[in-house]
């Protein structure tokens, strides 16, 4: 990526121009983590307050000479409105100079980047010939990780469990459409205890307490908790053998993980690694503290994208 001198503005349907894919997001955000563990990646402590009845997020790192913060608010009530609720933007910096390069919309990026992460654990903690996957939740999320795992991992079977069956119908003939024999599941037991790979996504702020007991998962299953845990009951934490996080640093302050266990590894620590060196004899789970780090490595990509292809406009700075 070249400077130039302009700042150049991405909306969402410019990001979607740039057509970018699952193993681009996989490699992007394995690539920013990988280098974290030699220091060539670094991400920054969160901030966040609380402002009229929603709270206001900022979080980012370095990667590869450029910087980046996505900021955000979050508003709950917005729905009522017919409005988003969750509004991010990601600004990118040239590292050596700290001059502004590019002004991104990051609903998509936030979309797609979890399920890069959670790509990214389970390339080194789930069975690389993982067929089955059950999703607890049925939203954007869901539809996110299909795409990454169906392009990282040789699925076959869709378990999908909802609080709302229309949702999980709806995300279960998407599936279908797909190519997968996929299944609605009424019992969340049943969803998760014959499924090679799970994914709780449960907005984490309706739950009082966790519904899912990790002894029903299969002894070698892996999870992804991108719901930081608040689906599953604290007291069955201990029955998983390898609890990781994507990023340390990352863990939100007062908002953390709904386990008081601290998790072994992250996506660094794995990734620095040779697949299967480190593997589990039994359950592992990726815990999400949300790493801003991710969101610079896809951004830096989607940058690059769009100033290849022509898209986006260019803002005198």
């Amino acid at each position: 990526m070249s400077y130039n001198g302009e700042l150049l503005y991405l909306s969402r349907d410019d990001v979607l121009r740039c057509e970018v894919g699952p193993s681009d997001l996989l490699a992007a955000v394995s690539d920013a983590f990988k280098a974290k563990a030699v220091q060539g990646a670094r991400t920054a402590k969160p901030m966040s307050f609380e402002a009229n009845g929603g709270y206001f997020d900022g979080k980012g790192g370095y990667f590869s000479g450029f910087s980046g913060l996505k900021w955000y608010g979050y508003f709950a009530a917005n729905a009522g409105h017919g409005q988003r609720d969750f509004w991010p933007m990601i600004i990118l910096n040239e590292a050596q100079t700290g001059l502004p390069v590019a002004f991104i919309d990051g609903t998509w990026i936030s979309e797609v980047r979890t399920a890069a992460i959670s790509a990214a654990g389970a390339t080194r903690l789930a069975d690389p010939n993982a067929q089955s996957i059950a999703f607890i939740a049925c939203g954007q999320q869901a539809r996110s990780h299909l795409q990454a795992f169906g392009a990282a991992f040789p699925l076959e079977r869709v378990l999908a469990h909802g609080r709302r069956r229309e949702t999980a119908e709806a995300f279960a003939n998407e599936a279908r459409a797909m190519g997968y024999d996929a299944e609605v599941v009424e019992e969340p037991r049943r969803a998760i205890e014959d499924a090679d790979i799970v994914i709780s996504s449960v907005p984490h702020r309706t739950l009082n307490d966790g519904f899912l007991d990790a002894s029903w998962l299969k002894r070698d299953a892996f999870v992804s908790m991108v719901d930081l845990g608040y689906s599953w009951q604290r007291r069955s934490f201990g029955e998983i053998e390898l609890l990781a996080t994507d990023d340390r640093d990352q863990v939100p302050p007062g908002r953390g993980y709904n386990t008081d266990r601290v998790p072994e590894k992250d996506l660094a620590d794995l990734l620095s690694e040779t697949r299967g060196d480190h593997a589990p004899a039994g359950r592992a789970a990726l815990i999400f503290s949300g790493s801003g780090l991710a969101d610079v490595a896809v951004a830096r990509f989607v940058v690059d994208r769009a100033k290849s292809m022509g898209i986006g406009r260019k803002l005198p700075l």
